[in-house]
């Protein structure tokens, strides 16, 4: 019977054992560093972290040695508590930096496109200068159909126009 449950045990530890490790290469592919042994998600995820500490006692049949070496992950020389007391980091500094340059990335995207009155598409639509300014103010209807100062409205309605 005891030989059953260590193979049952085997076995869900490889399955655990194949989870783990793709947890551990997305951690690796967002974060970059994230599975350091310095690292608080190091001290959690990694293959020599709580997480595989813990697959590895199932895997062998040992589940309190995987529980006592996990224990030491959070508490003892090198693990979580140590790690944070001498400056390490929580592991996710290069996800954040990334996503940060992303926003920061997005938002240079969309001041270009959206801009100021000036400036961008929008700026080029609706400015003085613009599609709309150019057509409203002092283009085709400001000074050219509806102008007071030669516009056509003031050469056929005007004092000097032909109705005028």
């Amino acid at each position: 019977m005891l030989g059953g449950l260590s193979g049952l045990l085997g076995g869900v530890g490889s399955l655990l054992r194949g989870v783990h490790d793709v947890v551990n290469d997305v951690a690796e592919t967002v974060s970059p560093g994230s599975t350091s042994a310095f690292t608080t998600t190091g001290n959690l995820i990694a293959d020599d972290g709580l997480l595989g500490d813990l697959i590895t006692g199932v895997e062998q049949g040992d589940l309190i040695g995987g529980i006592a070496n996990s224990y030491g992950n959070i508490v003892g020389p090198g693990g979580v508590i140590n790690n944070l007391a001498d400056g390490h980091g929580l592991g996710v500094e290069s996800l954040l930096g990334n996503t940060l340059g992303t926003a920061d990335g997005v938002l240079d995207t969309v001041d270009g496109l959206l801009g100021g009155a000036t400036d961008g598409l929008l700026g080029g639509v609706t400015g003085d200068d613009g599609l709309l300014g150019g057509v409203l103010g002092g283009g085709l209807l400001g000074d050219g159909l509806l102008g007071s100062d030669g516009g056509l409205l003031d050469g056929v309605l005007g004092d000097g126009g032909l109705l005028g």
